[in-house]
């Protein structure tokens, strides 16, 4: 079995897109949640929370999804189905990382800079914390967010790259046959 990257590179644009689009709308929801705090009177953490589980799961079913479409529209083997999975994860991985920093950047940094525009409710005690920690607080925050975007591509790349194998693997099973060749080769019945 020969590897070829060809098969993987079209494989992932679709599935890159969707993840991305993922990754938009759960800042999205996230943002919005966390303005509207004291509006959700304690509701926003099982928002959040729920958010995360169903952000595994499309995550999970989109990198399944990659695996199998390598397999059956690119015609690749299980091998660029894993390799799929795990670059598409990849991408998204660093992607989400980027995005985090501009947001952490954005809406932390104007929240600081601006604590009188800060609302009640999620970012209260941030906004209270004053213009003096903006620029140690985001530093601190997107060295951590750097240390957990290596270890969370790391994994994500190992994990995706065996679900989409995987994947791929149970996609490129038996082919059935036409009922007219399985006609064709059963044995005639013994005359008695």
């Amino acid at each position: 079995m020969e590897f070829d990257f060809e098969k993987v590179k079209p494989a992932i644009k679709l599935p890159v897109l969707i993840g991305i689009v993922f990754v938009i709308i759960y800042y999205a929801v996230t943002t919005a949640t966390a303005l509207m705090a004291s509006q959700l009177a304690g509701a926003s953490g099982a928002i959040s929370l729920a958010l995360g589980v169903l952000s595994y799961l499309a995550f999970f079913v989109l990198f399944i999804w990659t695996g199998w479409r390598t397999v059956k529209k690119f015609n690749g083997a299980w091998l660029e189905a894993g390799t799929a999975s795990a670059l598409a994860s990849g991408i998204l991985v660093v992607f989400h990382y980027l995005v985090n920093i501009v947001f952490v950047a954005v809406v932390y940094g104007y929240l600081f800079k601006n604590p009188a525009a800060a609302p009640t409710g999620a970012f209260d005690p941030l906004a209270s914390a004053g213009s003096a920690l903006a620029g140690s607080l985001i530093g601190l925050t997107v060295l951590m967010s750097t240390i957990c975007c290596i270890g969370d591509l790391v994994a994500s790349v190992i994990v995706n790259f065996a679900i989409g194998a995987v994947a791929g693997y149970i996609a490129t099973g038996k082919p059935k046959e036409k009922p007219a060749a399985k006609a064709a080769t059963k044995k005639p019945a013994r005359k008695k």
